[in-house]
């Protein structure tokens, strides 16, 4: 299977820009539906996604980016693996360390970016932080 980078790129109501990145998407289809996964636990805007090629799209922003999920997972060889996925929409949980995602959205998360990646990975806690 041939791989390639991909990026997502969300907007924020400010203007505000922050990318994610894959190292090993299948295709730009995979590509084009890791986005549209990721986008819904986002109440940011999609300003692009990439591959060899970006597409861009016009956009006037939305939510705060500020509020990210903090996607955790390891693979089989050990290596971790995080994705923040800025203006987080979901409901964290909470524990003694704080907010955290739920493991129902994290699930979802994690077939996506397999699906699109190829990876396997184990989920790990993954924080809901606040930036600023």
């Amino acid at each position: 299977m041939s791989v390639m980078r991909g990026t997502i790129t969300f907007k924020d109501l400010k203007t505000n820009f922050a990318t994610m990145r894959f190292k090993d998407v299948a295709d730009v289809a995979a590509m084009a539906t890791l986005k549209t996964a990721l986008a819904a636990f986002s109440d940011c805007h999609v300003r692009s996604e990439g591959s060899i090629e970006k597409n861009l799209y016009s956009v006037v922003g939305a939510g705060n980016r500020d509020k990210k999920a903090i996607c955790t997972f390891s693979d089989a060889t050990g290596e971790t693996h995080k994705w923040a996925i800025p203006g987080f929409n979901g409901t964290p949980l909470n524990d003694k360390e704080g907010d955290y995602v739920d493991p129902t959205d994290l699930a979802t998360i994690q077939a996506a970016i397999e699906t699109a990646t190829g990876l396997s990975l184990s989920p790990l806690r993954s924080p809901v932080i606040q930036t600023r």
